[in-house]
């Protein structure tokens, strides 16, 4: 389970484009490009569900990322469904 201050780092990371770990490739930082794709491997730790969030986040566009806790959020929206991804670490 990582710390806080890894959390950071990684937020930090995926918003400058660092590879988030070594060996890893760099990708370009998400903010400003649109979600093309959802999936999810636990789909009863979705809310509000799975089938909402698969169909829901694609064509949404990330506005930002921050860290709340060990969670990372990404802005999506201002719909009253889904405006925020929270992921867990």
């Amino acid at each position: 389970m990582p710390e806080l201050p890894e959390v950071e780092t990684i937020v930090h990371k995926l918003k400058s484009g660092l590879p988030v770990e070594r060996g890893l490739p760099a990708y370009p930082p998400p903010v400003g490009h649109v979600i093309t794709r959802a999936w999810t491997d636990w789909p009863r730790a979705a809310y509000p569900s799975a089938d909402a969030i698969v169909k829901g986040l694609p064509g949404r566009r990330v506005e930002s990322i921050s860290r709340r806790g060990k969670y990372i959020v990404f802005v999506v929206g201002q719909d009253a469904i889904l405006s925020y991804l929270l992921i867990h670490l």
